[in-house]
């Protein structure tokens, strides 16, 4: 599941999409309110502030890493 991301100059989430939707979308759902509440770096230039966070479910948990995109 991946989530595409707006940051604030702050580093605050702005607003989150889905960008890759998986098979669920109760997990989609889930990625969604995460990727809300992440914290980024100070974004001083508008190509800072958009990024992608993957999240991969799987029994042994859940986990999630975040790129930027230009």
């Amino acid at each position: 599941m991946w989530v595409r991301v707006i940051v604030n100059q702050d580093g605050s989430v702005f607003a989150a999409v889905p960008d890759r939707a998986g098979p669920s979308r109760y997990f989609q759902r889930l990625a969604l309110e995460a990727a809300k509440k992440w914290t980024f770096p100070p974004a001083d230039t508008p190509s800072q502030r958009i990024m992608q966070v993957r999240f991969d479910f799987s029994r042994e948990g859940t986990t999630a890493r975040a790129v930027a995109l230009h």
